[in-house]
């Protein structure tokens, strides 16, 4: 069993989103949740500085609608048309319409590194589950930016430099 959840929808009426989750997986709504942007010292007390300002800057604001849609805007074409053939159908069956539907034979391999690093995560994830909790926490803390740092080296090097000098420079 499982719950689809829309961020546009969640981003703007999370309270009414969040009640709906608490429903489905039976626990009681309690709306002190929205207020973890208060917890700002806590957080950074609690996590490097660094990691919270690269990776959960959000985590330090008030949920907001700043976000949806920006893909229009900051991806090209190409960039939609690869994402669409790579996560279009998933997309599509979520409620999310798609740019593009049919894809030349050079956008699919385009889209292989992507796809298999999809794949590799999928099977990644199925393994770490099944480990017992704190080794799955560790892993799941440190695993995707290892994973990313692994897929940017092989098919792009710019990228994996410009995240290294982030990570450098936040630390």
């Amino acid at each position: 069993m499982y719950y689809v959840i829309n961020y546009e929808k969640l981003a703007c009426n999370p309270e009414l989103e969040f009640g709906k989750i608490c429903d489905f997986i039976g626990i009681e709504y309690d709306e002190k949740v929205f207020d973890f942007h208060e917890k700002k010292d806590d957080i950074l007390k609690e996590y490097p500085t660094g990691y919270v300002k690269t990776y959960h800057t959000s985590l330090l604001q008030k949920i907001n609608t700043s976000k949806i849609g920006v893909w229009k805007n900051q991806l090209s074409p190409l960039q939609v048309k690869l994402m669409d053939s790579t996560a279009g159908k998933t997309a599509e069956q979520a409620g999310y319409n798609r740019e593009y539907k049919n894809f030349n034979l050079w956008v699919n391999i385009l889209a292989l590194p992507g796809r298999s690093y999809a794949a590799l995560l999928y099977v990644a994830t199925k393994i770490v589950d099944s480990f017992p909790y704190k080794i799955r926490t560790a892993i799941l803390i440190k695993g995707p930016l290892v994973l990313a740092k692994i897929y940017l080296s092989l098919f792009n090097r710019k990228k994996l430099k410009e995240l290294n000098d982030v990570i450098i420079k936040r630390k």
